[in-house]
């Protein structure tokens, strides 16, 4: 799974945006986004709104991916990640956002 996934970043979107669809398939659905990458950054808006879901594994697997896929365009929503209720959300938001530099 990464970036040969890539084609299907609008299906995992749909996924994602049905109310229907359990919290198990968004976690996955997430997971898979965040493995292709940039490549998925169709899926941005879908992410941001993970951000306001009332479970906060899916709310931390959305930080996580926005990381990957997105983390300059979508600091000021992953900061205030930093002041969820739930300290594992937090915690991913501080990695993401600390995330030191790989030296070259």
């Amino acid at each position: 799974m990464g970036e040969e996934a890539h084609p299907a970043v609008s299906s995992l979107i749909e996924l994602m945006k049905n109310e229907k669809t359990q919290r198990e398939t968004k976690l996955l659905a997430i997971e898979i986004l965040s493995r292709v990458g940039k490549k998925a950054q169709a899926a941005q808006t879908v992410l941001l709104e993970a951000l306001q879901d009332k479970d906060a594994e899916v709310r931390s697997y959305a930080v996580f991916a926005l990381g990957r896929i997105a983390k300059a365009e979508t600091q000021d929503s992953l900061n205030k990640m930093l002041k969820d209720d739930d300290r594992w959300v937090r915690s991913y938001a501080e990695y993401v956002l600390e995330k030191p530099k790989t030296k070259k």
